[in-house]
């Protein structure tokens, strides 16, 4: 009979996967930060000048939702109805993004089983500028104004200014 002295509680491999556990499910659920692009503010001035600026003809004033939804629906429809028009587009943002130098926002899909959604680009130096000065953060309600493309995966929505 050998005297055994207890193990000290660090050195029983399932304490240290316990340990392990609790750290990872305490991780896990600590919620993510809003993604921020800038906190730069626009320049009043700029603003101002903008303002100042002749109306552009817009053809269509509609929800991103309302956009998506159509061409899902009926895409040659949706096509004939949208596609080349110079449109007023309100959405809540899902993404945002530069892949190879084009600067893009997507919006919310209308349901969590939309095949599409409408994703707009800025080719614009100004604009770009602007998206990139402003405030912007997913999840957040924005306007834009840019001339509807064709439906490719997305709504491809091109030349955007922000309202």
């Amino acid at each position: 009979m050998g005297n055994s002295t207890p193990k000290p509680q660090l050195k029983r491999w399932w304490f240290t996967l316990l340990v392990l556990i609790v750290l990872v499910g305490i991780v896990g659920c600590v919620p993510p930060q809003s993604t921020v692009v800038s906190t730069t503010s626009i320049d009043p001035l700029q603003t101002a000048r903008q303002a100042n600026l002749p109306r552009e003809k817009i053809d269509v004033t509609i929800n991103a939702e309302e956009l998506a939804k159509a061409f899902e629906d009926n895409q040659e429809k949706a096509t004939k109805l949208y596609t080349g028009k110079r449109a007023e587009i309100t959405g809540v943002i899902s993404s945002m993004g530069d892949v190879l130098g084009q600067v893009f926002i997507t919006f919310m899909p209308h349901s969590d089983y939309a095949t599409s959604q409408v994703q707009c680009f800025f080719t614009n130096p100004e604009e770009i500028k602007r998206v990139f000065d402003t405030k912007l953060i997913i999840g957040k309600e924005i306007t834009i104004i840019g001339k509807i493309g064709e439906k490719t995966i997305n709504i491809r929505v091109e030349d955007c200014k922000l309202k």
